[in-house]
C-alpha cells in the first residue's frame, strides 16, 4: 500500500490513503537501486555521474513508471548534480530487467528484483538507495553515503478497510507477526534481496501519514501531477 501512497496526489483516486485505511502491519521494505549490466563502461556511481554530466541526454534508464520512488530517486539525483537524462517507463519489473539484458537502456533504478542477476554476474549495483548497506551486497554503496542526501525505499504490509475494531487489528498484527517469522518466508525475502520490517499498527499508519505531504512535495517540485 505504500507504493500506492503517491497516486492518490499525481492522479485522481477513489481512495484517500489518510481515511480508507486500517493499518495493521509492515511487513517489508523493496530495497531500490541503481544498476547496469555487468559489461557496462562505468564501474562505480561517480563514473556513471561523470558520464551523464558529460553527455546530457544520452544516458537512458529504465523504471516501472513515473512517479515511482525509483524514478523520483533519480530525479533528485538528476536536480542534485544538473544532469539531464532518460527516463523510460515500463510496465513491470520484468520488462524492466529485460530491456537492461538485451541493452536497450543504460540503466536501471529498480527494486531488488535484480538480486539474482546481480549475484549471478549478469548485472553490477552502481548505489542502494536505502539507510543503510545490506548485508547481501556489503561492497554496494548508498546514495546517502556518497554525499547524495537522497533515501528511498517501498515499504508494503498489511492494510484493511477503515475503522476496523481494535480488537481485531490486534489479533491480525500477531498472526501476520507470527508467519513473518517462517523460515521459508524470511528464505524468500532473502532471495529478493529484502529484510524484514516487522512496524506495528500505529508506527505503520504513523509512517504511512508522514509520507503524504512528502509526496505532495515532490510531485509539486517535478510537475508530475496528471490531470
Amino acid at each position: 500500500p505504500i507504493a500506492l501512497l503517491p497516486q492518490p496526489i499525481i492522479q485522481p483516486t477513489r481512495y484517500d490513503p489518510a481515511k480508507d485505511f486500517t493499518y495493521i502491519i509492515g511487513v517489508t521494505r523493496f530495497e531500490c537501486g541503481l544498476v547496469v549490466r555487468q559489461d557496462a563502461p562505468w564501474k562505480t556511481l561517480e563514473e556513471f555521474l561523470q558520464d551523464a554530466k558529460r553527455r546530457p541526454n544520452k544516458i537512458s534508464y529504465g523504471t516501472v513508471g513515473v512517479g515511482t520512488a525509483q524514478h523520483t530517486a533519480m530525479l533528485k539525483l538528476a536536480d542534485k548534480l544538473g544532469i539531464e537524462w532518460t527516463n523510460v517507463p515500463f510496465k513491470g519489473s520484468g520488462e524492466v530487467f529485460t530491456a537492461l539484458s538485451g541493452g536497450h537502456v543504460d540503466a536501471i533504478s529498480e527494486t531488488s528484483g535484480w538480486a539474482p542477476f546481480v549475484d549471478s554476474g549478469k548485472f553490477r549495483i552502481l548505489a542502494l538507495y536505502g539507510d543503510r548497506r545490506l548485508k547481501r551486497w556489503p561492497n554496494a554503496p548508498t546514495l546517502k553515503e556518497k554525499g547524495y542526501d537522497i533515501v528511498e525505499s517501498i515499504p508494503w504490509g498489511i492494510i484493511g478497510p477503515a475503522r476496523m475494531d481494535p480488537s481485531l487489528v490486534k489479533t491480525l498484527h500477531g498472526i501476520f507477526r507470527k508467519a513473518m517469522q517462517d523460515p521459508s518466508f524470511t528464505s524468500n525475502l532473502e532471495i529478493l534481496g529484502q529484510e524484514l520490517w516487522g512496524a506495528d499498527s500505529k508506527a505503520f499508519a504513523d509512517y504511512a501519514l508522514s509520507r503524504i505531504p512528502i509526496e505532495r512535495d515532490v510531485v509539486d517540485r517535478y510537475h508530475l501531477k496528471q490531470q
